[in-house]
């Protein structure tokens, strides 16, 4: 298997009518030769997302609208931590505190693996936007 050096990769994207939000996943890093990855796989993490998320009353009423990037890394061990909104906190109306509440409390991971396959920390980086339709 040829060791992954460093990749982006866009995972999926999915709208929901309703609560109304899209999700993709970015990962960047070097050194890596196995991606960690949510329980069940993508199509899991995006069940998982659109199950979770809820539209906030607030921001529905208000019409707002945006996207977030939310950072997270997934530890040796597959847990997420240190959480944090690196794009869209502007947006307000919950929509932040949403999102990194699904963030956090998401179940355990498989690590990703290095070159030498070993668990190793994975800085993750999640997208989810709100949308109403």
């Amino acid at each position: 298997m040829r060791t992954i050096l460093s990749c982006l990769v866009l995972l999926f994207g999915f709208s929901m009518v309703g609560s109304a939000q899209s999700s993709s996943a970015i990962a960047l890093h070097k050194g890596i030769k196995v991606m960690p990855e949510f329980p069940g796989g993508t199509a899991a993490l995006q069940k998982y997302l659109g199950n979770e998320i809820r539209y906030p009353a607030y921001a529905r009423e208000a019409e707002i609208e945006g996207k977030l990037i939310i950072a997270f890394v997934v530890t040796r061990q597959g847990t997420v931590t240190n959480a944090r909104i690196i794009k869209g906190k502007e947006l307000g109306h919950g929509l932040p505190e949403e999102a990194l509440r699904v963030i956090k409390k998401m179940p355990v991971w498989r690590p990703a693996l290095n070159t030498k396959n070993k668990p190793a920390p994975f800085l993750y980086f999640q997208e989810v936007t709100f949308r109403l339709q």
